[in-house]
């Protein structure tokens, strides 16, 4: 019952404005998502011809850096009769000039093949993944299963089974579609669905007097089907898509400043390495250099990891209980939660892991934008003013 709703004018017209609401958020999160996807390939810059060449032009500046930390070296060693692990850093420097390309490149790899194996598991963009959670189709759980084990209150046997994967799938659902028990031969043969749906999709519980009997559901005037208060075949949650739909959003483009964020920082630390690498006489500032790069890497796959989580969390919450109105305020903790980042990740890696500094700023320049608008509108309404003025 908590999920079954009878045909009406009214209901359908709400559907469909809900079900363009629905297309709509997903239409700009797919644009989202696309963003993310390009941004995250700016990774590759790393080691784009254009990088390469302006390192080989520092070339000269490495060898007098070098022959400067040399002299310095020999001058520490008479005057001060300083120790310097000089074999260590060495060779720490000669690792660093002969394999960072391939460093790079390995890396680059690693994280797009990571990236693909966590977000792409599946082959379904997440933002349609998100619809597809909020759906159960009555006649996709009959057919996987025992309709009967379905209660949607408790949490059990829910079914995300709808086939949305894409805009085609999507757009193949019709939300308005009813289920016609009284044709049961051509539902059976068409839709396979069982005895026992087609009998449980015939009544309704009707309240007398504080006790619920049966009631059969009208069929529609002299069985025409016209004005029939049948079932709807798709159970959607349209407030909780929407937050959910609206949060993927925000966090799509938040990791999409947070990926050109980290490509500017490598392409930065790539320098500051080949720079630092000509001080043989201490290789902690290069060492922390390459600690740094390694734990960018990290922070990358641990914002790629809260998105999953994110989707993981969200689908899991009708199974756990969670419906309804509670669903939806709970996405918004976990959207709060992942916006926020682990805590753990920032405290050992010393970089923000979460999407909150990335977020605050993708707010800024949404504010930017609009700023410049209402400024432009502005600009608009002087100029027409001014000519008015002139014309008077």
């Amino acid at each position: 019952a908590a999920i079954l709703s009878n045909n009406s004018v009214s209901g359908d017209g709400l559907r469909y404005v809900g079900w363009g609401l629905t297309k709509l958020f997903t239409s700009l999160g797919s644009i989202a998502e696309s963003i993310y996807n390009k941004t995250f390939g700016m990774i590759d810059i790393t080691r784009y011809p254009a990088i390469e060449a302006l390192i080989k032009r520092f070339y000269p500046v490495l060898v007098a850096l070098m022959v400067l930390c040399i002299i310095g070296l020999g001058i520490s060693y008479i005057v001060l009769q300083e120790r310097k692990p000089l074999v260590r850093n060495i060779l720490l420097v000669g690792l660093t000039l002969s394999s960072s390309v391939y460093m790079f490149t390995t890396a680059n790899s690693l994280i797009n093949g990571f990236k693909s194996a966590v977000l792409d598991d599946r082959g379904n963009s997440s933002v349609y993944e998100i619809v597809n959670n909020n759906m159960i189709d009555l006649v996709g759980v009959d057919r996987a299963g025992n309709i009967s084990a379905l209660d949607y209150s408790s949490g059990r046997g829910i079914i995300h089974n709808s086939g949305i994967k894409d805009k085609n799938t999507m757009n193949s659902i019709d939300i308005t579609e009813v289920i016609n028990y009284s044709d049961k031969k051509a539902g059976q043969d068409l839709y396979k669905w069982s005895d026992t749906f087609n009998e449980y999709m015939k009544w309704r519980a009707v309240n007398i007097n504080g006790k619920f009997v049966p009631n059969e559901i009208y069929d529609g005037v002299l069985t025409t089907t016209i004005g029939n208060e049948f079932y709807y075949r798709y159970s959607f949650d349209f407030w909780t898509a929407f937050l959910e739909l609206a949060t993927i959003i925000l966090l799509y483009f938040a990791m999409a400043y947070k990926n050109v964020r980290i490509a500017y920082e490598l392409i930065v630390s790539r320098f500051m390495a080949f720079f630092y690498a000509a001080d043989i006489s201490s290789g902690e500032r290069l060492k922390q250099i390459l600690y740094f790069i390694r734990d960018t890497y990290i922070a990358l796959c641990i914002s790629i990891m809260s998105i999953k989580i994110f989707l993981i969390m969200t689908e899991a919450m009708p199974s756990l209980g969670i419906t309804g109105l509670t669903k939806g305020i709970v996405s918004l903790f976990i959207a709060f939660v992942v916006i926020d980042g682990p805590n753990l990740s920032e405290r050992l890696l010393g970089i923000d892991a979460g999407l909150s500094s990335s977020f605050a700023r993708t707010m800024a320049i949404f504010g930017m934008a609009r700023t410049a608008a209402n400024v432009g509108k502005s600009g608009v309404k002087g100029a027409y003013n001014t000519g008015m003025a002139a014309k008077t």
